[in-house]
């Protein structure tokens, strides 16, 4: 009877086991999915072909992201030579696939703000930094001049699949140190937007109308944070 018991357990340590290892795999293919899928969408290439048929205009300032960047009227600077290259819905592997078109404006300063499309998809924290090293290093490789800024990513009031709205903010803080890290060993500026926008460790329910997107509120606040960094 012990050596049934035993059997018995051994099988469903198995499967446990083998169902930690679907889990993961079935995450990993929704995940490539979901970034191909961007990536490929009508929206996203059009815009992405927008900049492309744009005059290159270089040493300007160009804001490098997401639809957080994409939304932002940058017009409020009152500076003609800022550009908008945010696309909504875009991950980091997004932001280097574009790269090439950024490096040929040979922009004076760029401002990145990426990465929580990537939390929400799951992508690995070590991903998504490997993908931002690799963003820093083409631009200082090819474009010496440029200046780059590291926007911390912000908050959120929302939950995803499988993962509390509390621990997503855990992972986009664990994300934010890590990006500090990065613009220190690559001697870049980060600058903190998360302490800007929190309240009770998520996005401040007054400066958002979904959760993750920001509103006027939010954006005055992104404002003003930057504008010492446009004039040094």
């Amino acid at each position: 009877m012990r050596f049934l018991y035993k059997r018995i357990l051994l099988f469903l340590l198995v499967l446990i086991v083998l169902a930690i290892a679907g889990l993961k795999i079935y995450r990993n293919i929704t995940m490539r999915h979901a970034i191909a899928e961007t990536l490929s969408s009508n929206y996203w290439v059009s815009r992405y072909n927008g900049f492309l048929k744009e005059p290159r205009t270089k040493g300007g300032i160009v804001f490098f992201g997401n639809s957080l960047t994409e939304s932002f009227n940058l017009s409020i600077f009152g500076d003609s030579s800022i550009i908008n290259r945010g696309i909504r819905g875009d991950f980091t592997e997004g932001l280097l696939k574009r790269i090439d078109e950024v490096i040929s404006l040979q922009p004076g300063k760029l401002f990145i703000e990426i990465g929580i499309n990537d939390i929400f998809e799951k992508v690995s924290t070590d991903e998504i930094n490997e993908n931002y090293e690799k963003i820093i290093k083409r631009i200082k490789t090819e474009s010496p001049k440029t200046k780059i800024y590291i926007q911390s990513n912000l908050p959120v009031l929302r939950k995803s699949f499988f993962t509390s709205c509390d621990a997503l903010n855990k992972i986009v803080r664990e994300q934010n140190e890590q990006l500090k890290k990065l613009a220190q060993r690559y001697d870049v500026t980060y600058i903190n937007l998360y302490d800007h926008f929190v309240k009770d460790n998520a996005l401040d329910p007054h400066l958002s109308f979904d959760g993750v997107h920001i509103n006027a509120f939010g954006y005055d606040i992104w404002k003003k944070m930057l504008i010492p960094y446009l004039k040094d």
